[in-house]
């Protein structure tokens, strides 16, 4: 997508990018303060639904949070995909905070974490 494309799914209203049906003047009002990040949750559901429509029904999507661990968004998303994906204890903790069940969240650098584990542990310790 180009720049002028990612503008246009959001639409204006006044001659200003809207973002969640607001206009982005009002938005920073709100927020008090610039820069500051602001998301769009109906854009993220529509990508989610042309995502499922796109894809075989048995697919599982997930949520890799490194992508974005923003609280917020991971609560958002949590009741949209199938599973978060984390990579960290911090990261854990934030999915588990979002209300989706432990067993639909995965630790995707499991590997490393027992390598790094393992080389951190006293000899002869296991």
């Amino acid at each position: 997508m180009k720049p002028h494309e990612h503008a246009a799914a959001f639409g204006s209203i006044d001659g200003q990018l809207r973002i969640g049906g607001m206009p982005l003047s009002r938005l920073a009002a709100r927020v008090g303060s610039t820069p500051f990040f602001a998301y769009d949750r109906g854009l993220l559901d529509a990508r989610i639904d042309r995502l499922r429509e796109a894809l075989p029904a048995k697919l599982e999507l997930s949520f890799a949070m490194k992508a974005n661990p923003m609280p917020a968004i991971v609560h958002h998303l949590a009741g949209r995909v199938d599973r978060i994906d984390v990579a960290s204890a911090l990261e854990m903790r934030t999915a588990l905070d979002s209300g989706i069940r432990p067993d639909r969240v995965s630790f995707a650098a499991r590997e490393r974490w027992r390598r790094r584990s393992a080389r951190l542990s006293p000899p002869g310790s296991s």
